[in-house]
């Protein structure tokens, strides 16, 4: 449409729904009455589609030439989408080529003209695709895109992406260690170091003190394995001065060493500020993966809201690790009365988490409050989940109620009679109230 064009619709499209609901097809015809263009086929695949195109790219130089192929894949789960194409090149001199063209079927070619072969080329230079792109280039044009600092950057980040399925590290090692480069490339690198379990390479960046590249340095640290990783990660979980970091640092010390790691935990499952609620969490969850039955006390202590649900699923995850079914209805059935009791927490996510919680640990107890639960709300989802915890509840082979209590059970069973006839009677007042 070209830029001008563009925002002329979008201001258009702002004039004529301010202060309205609008669809997708309003953004249309704004965009069509500026252009004049029929844009059906652009929203048909853009925004009606449940894929995205997947497409290959090669590149060779010979006679003068750089040779570009492009190859979309169509079949019956991908449709050929239509879509421009550009593509650019660096050559020696420092010049940089451009080409574009469109793809309208299976494959394009395009050529640009170079009298030497290019230091990289890039597909895509803006980034404007949302399409899955197998870049079939050679490792040397895409290590140098990689380091040029003035190449284009999201083609750069696709390189790195590239290198890293391919298992070249060196140039992603540059990256990470060049503390002038921008923190969205380095974070990139160590991922894709990450990818490919380079632990040397990463070690160095440990320490970094930006701290979101530290934060994936120690995330793809937990990816890798060596003699002193353990080490290194329960160093920095305790003694990093950024929480999140310190979480990343649990999750991966529990891959390597999880003994360590529960030790660990045990001292970082505490509540703090906000700010903190990633180490707590991991704490949390590798307990959870981990932990002793001791460590069910502290998992279902008094937590704020915005932890309990990590809390209480740790324990889930703890209580089904047992193997004696005993010890398991026992502890299972504490981590439902604690849930229970936040049933009807003012929270919506909270109660959709203690329903899924009472699914997998809850008893008939639990069933009776799921099922008030279910005919108080007003939230369709969370009565479909609730109709999906008791219904699991009902077919486990063994129920956690003690055999003691025999009257409670009794009791309990009477109410769940009475809410299933009150819950039809609803149902029929509902329907005849809807009848002419």
């Amino acid at each position: 449409l070209g830029e001008d064009r563009f925002w002329e619709g979008i201001q258009l499209y702002v004039r004529r729904h301010a202060h309205s609901d609008v669809e997708t097809r309003d953004l249309q015809r704004a965009l069509e009455d500026v252009t004049g263009q029929n844009l059906d086929w652009y929203f048909q695949q853009w925004t009606e589609l449940a894929v995205r195109p997947v497409l290959t790219v090669g590149a060779t130089f010979g006679d003068g030439h750089v040779d570009v192929h492009v190859a979309q894949t169509v079949d019956g789960t991908h449709p050929a989408f239509v879509m421009p194409v550009v593509v650019e090149a660096k050559l020696k001199s420092g010049d940089v080529v451009r080409t574009r063209g469109w793809l309208e079927g299976g494959s394009l070619n395009l050529r640009l003209d170079a009298v030497e072969a290019p230091t990289w080329v890039a597909f895509d230079p803006a980034g404007g695709l949302l399409a899955d792109v197998d870049l079939r280039i050679s490792s040397g044009m895409l290590s140098a895109l990689v380091l040029d600092e003035q190449g284009p950057p999201h083609a750069r980040l696709r390189a790195m992406r590239a290198l890293a399925k391919d298992g070249e590290a060196d140039a992603l090692k540059a990256v990470l260690e060049r503390s002038s480069a921008h923190p969205a490339m380095r974070r990139e690198a160590a991922r894709g170091l990450g990818e490919q379990a380079a632990l040397d390479a990463l070690l160095p960046s440990a320490q970094d003190p930006d701290n979101s590249v530290r934060l994936e340095v120690v995330k793809a640290l937990g990816r890798c394995f060596g003699p002193t990783l353990g080490t290194t990660l329960r160093t920095v979980a305790l003694g990093d001065t950024n929480p999140d970091v310190q979480g990343a640092a649990l999750r991966g010390l529990a891959n390597v060493a999880p003994a360590d790691a529960v030790v660990v935990a045990r001292r970082l499952a505490r509540a703090g500020s906000g700010d903190e609620d990633q180490r707590t969490g991991a704490a949390f969850e590798v307990l959870g993966r981990h932990g002793e039955v001791r460590d069910l006390k502290r998992l279902l202590g008094d937590h704020p809201r915005r932890l309990s649900s990590q809390a209480y699923r740790a324990a889930t995850v703890l209580v089904s690790r047992q193997e004696s079914e005993t010890l398991r209805q026992d502890l299972g059935a504490k981590v439902a009365r604690m849930a229970e009791a936040r049933l009807r927490d003012d929270d919506e996510l909270t109660r959709t988490a203690m329903v899924a919680i009472l699914g997998e640990v809850g008893d008939s107890r639990s069933v009776a409050l799921l099922m008030a639960l279910r005919s108080d709300t007003h939230i369709d989802a969370l009565a479909s989940r609730c109709t999906t915890a008791i219904d699991a509840i009902r077919t486990r082979p063994s129920d956690t109620v003690p055999v003691g209590d025999n009257a409670l059970e009794a009791r309990l069973k009477a109410l769940e009679e009475r809410l299933s006839t009150l819950e039809g009677t609803t149902e029929d007042l509902h329907g005849e109230a809807g009848r002419p």
